[in-house]
């Protein structure tokens, strides 16, 4: 007898433990992701920096990924300059599951000694595949000042499955060096560090192509901490159920 209760013990206190870790981290991801979303939300809901350059230079330059993620992610921007519809690039991508391309060109902010085009490359959002014939893009705003975020670029290393390839123009990642390579950019120790991401800060004046992302957009989750919550809600009751098992096993057989 005892040792059908051991045995039985010895079978199911692992998974007991395993169901205890997995409520656990559920809750850790369901905290992180709160705290996350309420710090973009606050840096989205302040006051806009100018990051147009002063004398010819971005206030990240010199910065590495990080520390522009760290000092300037999520924080609201405004870069004043021109944009160059005819110098666009698009980049393959998916975006509220469906295919298609975000829009990337050039925003113009000042000249060097030579009298040659400087400035950053602004992600103007997403158009899907079948909208890439139409040239609608090119109606909107293309002088002034433009709102959004900096960001270092997508993840990118050697190893993706399908690596950018500039000389071809077919790209699959956003990376700032090959972006403002293709533009032309002659501000490189600049331009290869971050871009621009504009953003929707007003749901009213939504543009509807190139579809740049909305403030909800960047505060949301695809998996929400309420789901993280439910995912422990499970974990926890099905260890306590396979503790009253061995409670009821060790009591009554």
């Amino acid at each position: 007898m005892f040792n059908k209760r051991f045995f039985f013990s010895l079978c199911t206190l692992p998974v007991a433990i395993l169901c205890h870790e997995s409520s656990e981290y559920q809750g850790r991801r369901k905290k992180t992701k709160e705290i996350e979303a309420q710090r973009r939300l606050d840096r989205l809901n302040s006051e806009p920096i100018d990051m147009t350059p002063q004398d010819g230079k971005f206030a990240f330059s010199g910065m590495n990924a990080d520390e522009i993620e760290d000092k300037y992610g999520f924080k609201k921007v405004k870069v004043k300059g021109i944009i160059d519809f005819d110098q666009e690039t698009k980049v393959k991508g998916i975006y509220r599951g469906e295919e298609g391309y975000f829009i990337f060109n050039p925003l113009y902010t000042h000249v060097n000694e030579k009298k040659e085009g400087c400035g950053i490359m602004v992600n103007r959002g997403f158009v899907s595949e079948d909208l890439t014939i139409f040239r609608d893009r090119r109606l909107a705003q293309n002088t002034g000042e433009f709102e959004g975020i900096i960001y270092p670029g997508d993840k990118w290393n050697k190893y993706d499955f399908i690596p950018n390839s500039p000389n071809h123009k077919k790209f699959t990642k956003a990376v700032p060096s090959h972006l403002s390579l293709m533009a032309h950019l002659k501000n490189r120790e600049d331009s290869d560090r971050a871009m621009l991401m504009l953003v929707e800060f007003d749901d009213e004046a939504q543009q509807l192509t190139p579809s740049a992302p909305r403030v909800k957009d960047l505060t949301e989750w695809k998996n929400t901490p309420e789901r993280h919550a439910t995912y422990q809600s499970f974990w926890k009751y099905t260890t306590y159920f396979n503790l009253f098992a061995n409670t009821m096993f060790w009591l009554y057989f």
